[in-house]
């Protein structure tokens, strides 16, 4: 019986498709929270987009739960998936755009979702819209670590040198496209006043969010 099984599992995965449901180990979830303050932040609309589309696939729409958290499985229909796709051994990205009202909204994209993959985990802060302006008509993303990039604005901490700033100004070189996007970085409260610094912008990587004070 055991025999004929395993038979019948190398027959479907040869013939290029195989049938899977909806799961509930998660591929891309984490925490969401205040960059300022280091609070979860609830009710947070998550939106899904895959690119390119499977075939048959469906994205979700999700809201971070009271603790901030959200939590994205790794296949998101009940329908026959042709091989390599999300839910199988092979990395599949996916966009996930993050909104809450009085903030700026956020897109991370994550390059390393299956089934079979490590899960990926990040904590992800968004910023006030009141605290940021975004200088830049281009999409700014900055690692935050090996397999997720989120959007970084005016207002965004950031890491350079293992030193932690706050984004100041977001800035092209030159007029042309192919010019590297620069970053003003200034020191963080409450060492203001420190020299600013002009980088490029793959010089530095997303810093991990502050954490909120201990009452």
């Amino acid at each position: 019986m055991r025999n004929s099984l395993f038979f019948l599992l190398i027959v479907l995965l040869l013939s290029g498709c195989i049938p899977r449901t909806k799961t509930d180990i998660p591929a891309f979830s984490g925490t969401l929270v205040d960059s300022n303050s280091g609070l979860p932040l609830a009710s947070v609309a998550i939106d899904e987009q895959a690119e390119p589309t499977p075939e048959g696939w469906t994205g979700q729409s999700l809201r971070s739960d009271d603790n901030g958290q959200f939590s994205f499985p790794a296949v998101t229909s009940g329908t026959v998936y042709q091989l390599p796709a999300p839910g199988a051994g092979w990395p599949v990205s996916r966009t996930l755009t993050f909104h809450k009202e009085g903030y700026r909204d956020t897109t991370c994209r994550c390059t390393n979702m299956s089934l079979f993959g490590k899960e990926n985990r990040a904590v992800i802060a968004l910023v006030r819209i009141d605290q940021s302006e975004l200088s830049t008509e281009e999409p700014l993303l900055l690692h935050l670590n090996d397999s997720i990039v989120c959007q970084a604005f005016v207002g965004s901490q950031v890491l350079y040198q293992d030193t932690l700033y706050l984004i100041g100004e977001i800035y092209r070189q030159g007029q042309y496209d192919g010019n590297p996007l620069l970053l003003t970085l200034r020191s963080v409260p409450p060492n203001e006043g420190g020299i600013v610094l002009a980088v490029e912008d793959y010089r530095v990587q997303l810093a991990p969010p502050v954490q909120p004070a201990e009452e």
